[in-house]
């Protein structure tokens, strides 16, 4: 187990590291900013192309960098986003009186570029790994993207908390748009719906990591007092290592998704990256966190739509 709990960890501060790292450069400004954004979206290009080069490549190494690509072009599209670059054709505030469907096509309009761009992406790591052995890539950014997608329709439809103190000041009309208060139908049932196929999941990585066969035996790999010391009895390859690291995405989705209905904040996670040392943002704006969702708002009190 032990190799399955290091996918974890690596998954793990990937996202912490990723997040911190995109906080660091959303919040650069003038030349240095602009400098950073372009050697990024190259980091990015060549993320896309590494995945087409490890597309075939089943070994551990190759799954982790497939892995370690598609969080790049996820982070590029975040930056994109924080940095008011890539976002809606609308950039103002709902208007008052709007519900219903009139007021979820407002609030489309304001992350149209954005959403079909993500979409977009995904289509190309599909066709770039179609028939290929390694998925690792376009199943990692699947996930961000369907756990994103998500966590925006929980807060478009009500939720306790939506982490109202990152909102940069130039995206602070999407405030307008999220429902504070108490959460919707729609919380238990994403929640619910991804832990049954986070579930599924596990029970597979452990059915193959130690060597059961059919249906999952809970014996094999769990010991009686239910520690995890059963030993492995195939090698962990790079197949298994790339579903671990997907399971892990996923399993970070969930948590930010109870994060908006618990008293949890991630503030803390992520203060050294919004330390004075990285600067103002374009036009003086502050970061969002940018993990496996995408969640902002401001700082500001503002009228809620309830």
């Amino acid at each position: 187990m032990t190799e399955i709990l290091l996918a974890i960890g690596l998954v793990v501060f990937a996202w912490w590291f990723s997040t911190g790292a995109i906080l660091i450069l959303a919040r650069l400004s003038g030349r240095v900013g602009q400098s950073a954004t372009a050697a990024f979206s190259m980091v990015a290009g060549g993320a896309m192309v590494a995945v087409w080069a490890l597309r075939d490549d089943m070994s551990i190494v190759g799954t982790a960098g497939a892995f370690g690509a598609a969080l790049a072009v996820w982070g590029w599209h975040e930056l994109m986003f924080l940095r008011g670059t890539i976002t809606g054709p609308r950039r103002t505030a709902l208007p008052a009186g709007l519900s219903g469907r009139a007021r979820f096509a407002t609030a489309w309009q304001c992350l149209a570029h954005h959403e079909l761009a993500l979409v977009a992406t995904l289509g190309a790591l599909i066709a770039l790994t179609y028939g290929a052995e390694n998925q690792t890539a376009a199943a990692t950014f699947a996930v961000l993207w369907a756990m994103r997608v998500s966590a925006k329709l929980n807060i478009f439809a009500g939720v306790p908390s939506a982490a109202e103190e990152f909102l940069p000041p130039h995206l602070a009309y999407l405030k307008s748009y999220f429902r504070i208060g108490k959460a919707s139908w729609l919380m238990p049932v994403s929640i619910g719906a991804s832990s049954c196929v986070l579930l599924a999941m596990v029970i597979s990585i452990l059915a193959t990591a130690t060597g059961a066969s059919g249906a999952f035996d809970a014996g094999a790999a769990l010991a009686i007092d239910g520690s995890l010391n059963a030993p492995l009895n195939v090698p962990l390859d790079g197949a298994l290592f790339g579903a671990c690291l997907v399971a892990t995405t996923l399993a970070l989705g969930i948590l930010e998704h109870l994060m908006l209905v618990l008293p949890l904040s991630e503030t803390a996670l992520w203060r050294w990256a919004m330390s004075p040392f990285s600067g103002n943002g374009p036009k003086g704006q502050r970061p969002v966190p940018t993990g496996a969702t995408l969640v902002c708002a401001q700082p500001q009190p503002a009228p809620r739509h309830v």
